[in-house]
């Protein structure tokens, strides 16, 4: 089981981004990418990108270790999942992000150890 450890994903929509090896450092590199990002915030398809940019990093292998899918994994340990809402229907709801932590034994909605969510702004104080 330590081999799954470091796996996490970030659901964008329909879209799960994910990471074999990045776990522990997917809160930085995803604020990181916010923070690169920050005029695209409406733009979901451009937000998805940039995340994923900032997963894959100056990694020497594009081909191991990131993925781009549309269903949630079994054996990841984290998720942090962005929400869109349109801001002229929702003008007082801003962007959000929430990140669930599971159980490293039995990783499921079942097991899940916390949760946490804040708009794209806090999590950026945050994780800055």
């Amino acid at each position: 089981m330590a081999q799954n450890a470091e796996r996490a994903q970030v659901k964008i929509q329909d879209v799960y981004l994910y990471t074999q090896w990045g776990a522990a450092q997917l809160e930085s590199d995803v604020a990181r990418a916010l923070k690169q990002g920050e005029s695209r915030w409406s733009d979901s398809e451009s937000l998805t990108r940039i995340i994923f940019c900032a997963l894959i990093g100056e990694t020497n292998s594009p081909i191991l270790g990131f993925g781009i899918g549309t269903v949630k994994h079994a054996n990841i340990n984290k998720l942090l999942s962005l929400s869109f809402v349109k801001r002229r229907r929702f003008p007082l709801r801003p962007y959000r992000i929430r990140r669930v932590v599971y159980n490293p034994i039995e990783m499921d909605e079942k097991n899940v150890k916390y949760s946490q969510s804040w708009t794209f702004e806090e999590f950026l104080e945050v994780f800055k």
